[in-house]
């Protein structure tokens, strides 16, 4: 999902942040937090969001996601756990609630993948 690092020290590539900012912005409105501006800067509002994400979930606090690293990993598990739960209750079938629940971890990675790809398309 990310080729570099994101937010404090790191590469920070303006595309790479907005995803950033748009897989946070997802967890900050679960939270009911303010949203950020999806404008490629990682500055100290993303900064601030990463940090208190991972002081949350307890997956570091240097302010930065890794492409390899625990708090981006929890961050796309949070988001796939709520496309799989979505999905269900939107299509609300029994074999479509069957599939969900078995879903494999082949399956896992496409669905996260589709959905935060829809997610960032809609925002760019």
């Amino acid at each position: 999902m990310l080729a570099g690092s994101v937010g404090q020290g790191g590469i920070n590539k303006p595309v790479e942040v907005k995803i950033a900012q748009v897989i946070l912005n997802n967890w900050l409105g679960d939270q009911r937090l303010p949203l950020l501006k999806v404008d490629g800067i990682a500055g100290p509002l993303t900064i601030g969001a990463i940090k208190s994400f991972q002081k949350t979930h307890g997956t570091g606090s240097d302010g930065r996601l890794d492409p390899a690293g625990r708090t981006l990993a929890t961050l796309v598990g949070l988001q796939l756990a709520q496309a799989q739960a979505a999905l269900v209750q939107t299509h609300n079938g029994r074999q479509l609630k069957a599939m969900a629940s078995n879903a494999t971890s082949e399956v896992a990675p496409a669905l996260a993948a589709i959905a935060a790809l829809r997610t960032i398309l809609t925002t760019l």
